[in-house]
């Protein structure tokens, strides 16, 4: 609501009109609103009124500016990450109190010797490289250095399948084997799909950047919305291993929780009413919000949850969430496999490409692997 005041200012701007807006603060004088749409018309209308108004309009404008400052400033409760680079102070480099690294004495570590070489080669010298003498006798014995890259031309395969087509008088139909290694009308294999799905779910990979992946370096053209129709596929396939996740997470001893919230087709899933609930439910469960009290092995607090969410909400970050309720199903059916194969010690792409398989000849996906505490 505006506020009608009277502002008393000597020379010609005696009883200057002034309205003053308290909840968007808002000064006027003179019918001229004070703010940053002021054009230069309205700004020699307030210098005519004198030199009292001129000075008055000055000094309310820089008090403004303070206390949006103010508002503005950063909260001491902020995180580092949040306060931009420009605005860090540097800190004063200290004497380290220890060196960096093992202690003296420290057995060191080293990449194990690969068990299988690909490729052996020799290199040898026709002239000593410093004086250019050509007679040169070996005195010293050969050593060897392991080298690990990415060969050139690093491609993906393409393979021709020569399919048998038989007829059957018995079902009266034509018949032929199944090709286990793709889905079926899916020109792209198993491997292909279950390395995409991982990019994308497992390690937070933007669309765009496993379409330029796939183009420029592995030199296999694909499109965004072919990769989005796949992983769709693949996560209606694999949603038995999904509903067995819900049932061990319900039946596990401990469960952790996050109260991430996630939108989906522009609209918020964790608002006011799901809060509600929440709220009804802590009152219900009063009695057992100290259990961690009595139980050692229950925590009380939900880092380990919040942990564990965090490359979802980094891949929220980068790309803004789900635009479909499909698309929602299907990240969180997808998300929560690969994560679990991850913590289960069981390599996603393989176990994936490998179910894939046996889904494609039998018509059932395997069981969901348990944990591998062998690796």
């Amino acid at each position: 609501m505006l506020k009608q005041v009277t502002c008393a200012l000597q020379g010609s701007a005696y009883n200057a009109a002034m309205k003053v807006n308290a909840a968007d603060t808002i000064i006027e004088v003179g019918g001229i609103k004070i703010g940053p749409s002021l054009t230069k018309e309205q700004a020699e209308k307030l210098y005519e009124l004198g030199q009292e108004t001129v000075v008055f309009v000055l000094t309310t404008q820089a008090k403004m500016i303070a206390q949006q400052m103010a508002s503005s400033a950063q909260s001491p409760a902020a995180p580092s990450s949040a306060k931009p680079v420009y605005k860090k102070e540097n800190k004063l480099k200290k004497k380290r109190r220890k060196k960096i690294g093992a202690k003296k004495g420290h057995v060191g570590s080293h990449r194990a010797k690969p068990v299988h070489i690909d490729r052996r080669q020799e290199h040898s010298l026709k002239s000593c490289p410093h004086c250019g003498n050509e007679n040169l006798s070996q005195r010293t014995k050969k050593r060897t250095r392991i080298i690990i890259d990415i060969p050139e031309g690093f491609n993906v395969e393409t393979v021709e399948h020569t399919i048998d087509r038989s007829w059957c008088p018995e079902c009266k139909r034509i018949v032929e084997p199944k090709v286990p290694e793709a889905l079926e009308k899916c020109t792209f294999g198993n491997r292909i799909l279950a390395f995409s799905s991982w990019l994308h779910y497992g390690l937070g990979s933007t669309l765009s950047q496993i379409v330029e992946t796939f183009n420029y370096h592995l030199q296999t053209p694909i499109s965004e919305g072919g990769l989005v129709e796949m992983w769709h596929r693949l996560a209606k396939i694999l949603t038995p291993w999904y509903e067995q996740l819900k049932k061990d997470a319900l039946s596990s001893a401990v469960l952790h929780g996050d109260e991430t919230g996630w939108r989906v087709n522009g609209r918020t899933q964790w608002d006011n009413s799901e809060a509600k609930r929440l709220r009804k439910r802590l009152d219900k469960y009063e009695d057992y919000l100290f259990t961690f009290l009595d139980k050692p092995y229950v925590p009380f607090d939900n880092n380990h949850a919040e942990r564990s969410i965090r490359p979802a909400v980094i891949m929220r970050k980068n790309s803004y969430t789900n635009r479909s309720d499909k698309g929602a199903r299907t990240q969180s059916a997808l998300m929560s496999i690969l994560r679990t194969l991850k913590q289960r010690n069981a390599n996603p792409i393989s176990t994936i490409a490998e179910a894939l398989r046996k889904y494609i000849q039998t018509g059932n996906i395997p069981l969901l692997p348990q944990r591998n505490h062998g690796t």
